[in-house]
Parts: structure tokens; sequence; C-alpha cells
């Protein structure tokens, strides 16, 4: 089975189970593949009988009507839609002793739950953004579709109008809702992406490494050690993961910086940006922004874009400039 429509203007790809085996066993190991795609086709409700760990708000099949019904009759349903299109840039320096002189002043452009099929506007809003931003590199940290199942070559289309706008190198990771046929899509974009894998990028006259683990929220096939392994150790190293939910296994690792997504800042807030829920199993401090745990400092971004329902209220989208700074903070 191929699927990809031509006007994505992508090669066919796959979604053949065994192809998919083929091309990502050997990166990611025979048992963690076939453990995705049994997720993959339990978040579709094809395995009948297969018990998921625990509760997700995605499993509500009804929760965007009743949102919507909610925010209406209150009327701050056109409010959050308009929200949702002001995305705000924020510009983050990351100091550690780590990072040498020649990586100094290196800016790194972080999306993330970009949800690329849920509003066009919102991407529109985006990347007429992003395209006014001066960075070196982009990392991606997953959630491109805006449901858990079902269709991704819509996502896929967004991903291409965004991925077409951005300059220098671009490294992603998967997060819960995403598909290994929607990595697929995006390599074939040129974009590099990580499956417990990592890579050293050459930025002006340094060396930046970047570890990637797949989705460690609803797939739980993240692999920190076997990314981090990978990692040349001579380098500063980020580790990208669409979850902050990893935060104890990467502080025991020895992670530098670990930059994440995934709880959007709770998407829908009370007054002052206070989530009501973020839908991960971490201290709620990690939930937005900059935050430390021991030796490991990370950053979760509110995302750029919406699922279940297309608002934001006092939570807007939010695109990353991570600059970094060699020696210790002012």
């Amino acid at each position: 089975m191929t699927g990809m429509p031509g006007a994505t203007g992508l090669l066919d790809i796959s979604q053949d189970h065994d192809v998919l085996l083929e091309r990502y066993a050997p990166r990611m190991g025979w048992q963690t593949v076939v453990r995705r795609l049994a997720r993959e086709q339990a978040a579709a409700g094809m395995l009948e009988g297969f018990d998921l760990p625990w509760f997700h708000v995605e499993q509500l099949v009804n929760l965007p009507r009743l949102l919507r019904f909610i925010l209406r009759v209150s009327g701050l349903y056109q409010v959050g839609r308009n929200q949702g299109c002001r995305p705000e840039v924020v510009f983050h320096p990351v100091y550690h002793r780590k990072i040498s002189p020649a990586l100094d002043g290196v800016r790194i452009l972080h999306l993330t739950d970009i949800h690329a099929d849920m509003s066009e506007a919102n991407l529109d809003a985006v990347i007429g953004m992003i395209r006014t931003l001066e960075y070196d590199a982009v990392v991606l940290t997953g959630d491109y579709r805006a449901r858990t199942s079902g269709p991704w070559e819509a996502a896929a289309a967004g991903m291409k109008r965004l991925v077409s706008a951005l300059r220098g190198p671009v490294v992603a990771v998967l997060g819960n809702h995403d598909p290994l046929v929607l990595g697929w899509a995006l390599e074939s974009m040129g974009v590099t992406v990580l499956m417990n894998e990592a890579v050293t990028l050459t930025l002006g006259n340094g060396h930046l490494a970047l570890a990637g683990v797949d989705d460690g929220h609803y797939f739980e096939t993240a692999d920190i050690r076997h990314a981090f392994a990978q990692a040349d150790s001579e380098h500063f190293c980020i580790l990208l993961s669409h979850t902050p939910e990893l935060y104890q296994q990467a502080a025991h690792v020895g992670v530098d910086v670990m930059l994440c997504g995934h709880t959007h800042g709770g998407q829908i807030c009370l007054p002052g940006g206070v989530p009501i829920i973020t839908e991960s199993r971490c201290p709620r401090k990690l939930a937005s922004g900059h935050w430390r745990w021991g030796g490991l400092e990370g950053y979760t971004s509110r995302g750029t874009g919406m699922s279940v329902l297309d608002v934001r209220l006092f939570c807007p989208p939010e695109i990353v400039i991570h600059e970094l700074r060699s020696g210790m903070p002012p």
C-alpha cells in the first residue's frame, strides 16, 4: 500500500508494515518498531483487546464538540481562534559550560506541536513569522498531525509547506501523534529524523551534537541511552524529545540540555497562562518554558499549533529561538 498524494510532490511512501520494518529496524531495533506499529494500530482502533496503559485525552471522541459548545456559550470560541493564530517569538539564551566559544551566538529555531493539518490560518501565521527570523539550524520536536490516528497525508502536505520556508539543517523527532510513515515523509523532504539516534552539525566554526529519541508518551519507544551513546561526547549535546516526561532519564545519563514540547503549555489556560491540563506525567513546572532538574537544563515549548480544538486561550503559540552562549550566565 502506498500513500502520498501528488500534491505533496513527494515520492510514494509505503505504509506496509513489512516495508516500514525493513526501513526502521536497523535504526531502532526490530522489537521497538513492532511495538510502535502495534501502538499505531491500537490508536486507530484496529487491534481488539489491546489495552492502552493509561487514559489519553485524545480517546474522548466527543471532546472537541463539547469544548466548542462550552466556548461558544461563554463567548470565548472566536477569541480562542484568534489567539491561536497569533504566534509569539521567544528568545531563550542557553548557557552551559560545555558550549565552546565557536558556538557562541549560534541560533537554533525550535518548533514543536505544529499539527500542520489542524488550522490553515495558524500555519500561515507561523510560516509568515518564521520568514522574518534569523537562525542557523532548526529542530522540530514532534506532533505534526492533528489527530492521533487516521489520514496523515494532509499533515505531510502542511509540513512540506513549512519545511520549504526553513533555512539551514533541519533535525526532527516524532511525537505521539505521528506515525512512522510521516517520519518517512519528513525524511523525503530533506529533514533528518532521529529515531533514538544522534547527529553532529557543523555550525560556523563549531560542532553541535543532537541526540533525538522517539516518543516517550504514548508509544514509549524512546531509548535515551542508545541515542546519547551515539552522540559525539567531545561536543556540547542537546537532546530532542517530544515530551518532557523523560526528564529523569535524561538527567541520569548526563544530557546537557533537553528541548521538548507536547504539553502545548496547556493550550486552554486560565488568565495568567495557568494550564488546566498538561497531558503529561511530570511536574507542572516542566510544562512550559525554561526549567532545571539536577544538572539538566530543559526547555518545554508551548508549541505553534493546536489539537483537539483549533483554539488557544491565554496561551499563545510559541516560536522559540535558542541562542547558545559560552560561559556562565551573567
